[in-house]
């Protein structure tokens, strides 16, 4: 029987130890391969595209998207100390966004003004988190369909889009 040197020793070991070492990353990149996949299945299938994209799959609608620009209000408050400054853009049925785009430019103090107003008469916990947002987005959509109803256009705005939400 032969007595194995330090060096002998270490080298005999290193290559058990290398494979565990070696089946150990394999597993935990397959783990997390498959929790990629399965959150990214999920929400594929989970009920429509991700924000910003346009609905191709199946026929689906494309959009156009409409800016309307930066809007700065005080909250309603004691002091006017807080203000709320939005930039907005308005995601419309594709090829609608030039027959919108003009009515709101022609139309853009009736917006601005009934979009300020709205603003203005909000509180800050009115204008905090993610629900509130939401409803904010919906609310205003709900103010410029009306506006553009009055105005005789045809299309309608699928939504409103925050580029900026700042709260001061």
């Amino acid at each position: 029987m032969r007595l194995l040197r330090g060096a002998e020793r270490r080298a005999g070991l290193a290559s058990p130890l290398l494979i565990v070492g070696l089946g150990v990353v394999l597993v935990a990149v397959a783990l997390g391969l498959a929790a990629a996949y399965a959150l990214t299945g999920s929400s594929a299938s989970g009920g429509g595209p991700s924000p910003g994209s346009a609905e191709r799959a199946g026929g689906g609608v494309d959009y156009d998207y409409v800016p309307f620009g930066s809007t700065v209000v005080n909250l309603s408050g004691g002091r006017l100390t807080r203000y709320l400054q939005v930039n907005i853009t308005l995601k419309v049925p594709e090829g609608a966004g030039g027959a919108v785009g003009q009515c709101v430019e022609g139309e853009k103090a009736t917006f601005k003004n009934w979009l300020i107003t709205y603003l203005s008469d909000k509180r800050l916990d009115e204008v905090e988190g993610a629900a509130a947002i939401r409803r904010l987005q919906r609310e205003i959509q709900d103010g410029f369909n009306v506006i553009l109803a009055d105005s005789g256009a045809a299309d309608k705005v699928e939504a409103v889009l925050f580029e900026e939400f700042n709260v001061q």
